[in-house]
């Protein structure tokens, strides 16, 4: 069993593997369920900005908090990508929604992983909510297909 303190539950979040560690960043408490047709479906009551970490290792969770200030970490999100690019020990995030799927936001974020530190980054590809990303590490590109525009 895992042990440290365990993050909220959670929905839509981003998750990157940084040094054999899982990474989990955002993503949306799903607690409220509607119906839909002839089912259930779950909508998002709290939107989120942490980040933590699983060691594989040693099988504990533990918050990452950034070194930078609150105003310049990126906003809660859910629905975004994350890749981690190994050369530049940087977990890039972009896109999600702030809550609501017509809040989408076409942001991109870097966080160096050794100084713990937040910056926000020239993005090109427009807003996207639910797409998917790798790293092609040998051209420090990621490569994002499909999402939803709003």
């Amino acid at each position: 069993a895992a042990t440290g303190s365990l993050p909220p539950s959670r929905g839509g979040h981003a998750a990157v593997a940084v040094n054999g560690d899982l990474v989990v960043h955002g993503g949306a408490h799903e607690t409220s369920r509607r119906r839909r047709g002839g089912g259930y479906y779950n909508t998002p009551t709290g939107t989120l900005s942490d980040m933590w970490s699983f060691s594989v290792a040693t099988l504990s969770w533990s918050q990452i908090v950034a070194s930078t200030r609150d105003e310049l970490n990126p906003q809660a999100r859910h629905g975004h990508v994350a890749v981690y690019m190994e050369r530049d020990e940087t977990i890039l995030i972009h896109g999600g929604c702030t809550g609501s799927p017509s809040n989408t936001l076409s942001d991109l974020w870097g966080f160096k992983v050794p100084t713990l530190a937040w910056q926000q980054l020239k993005s090109e590809p427009g807003d996207r909510l639910n797409a998917a990303a790798v790293a092609a590490q040998a051209r420090r590109l990621m490569l994002m297909f499909g999402g939803r525009r709003w």
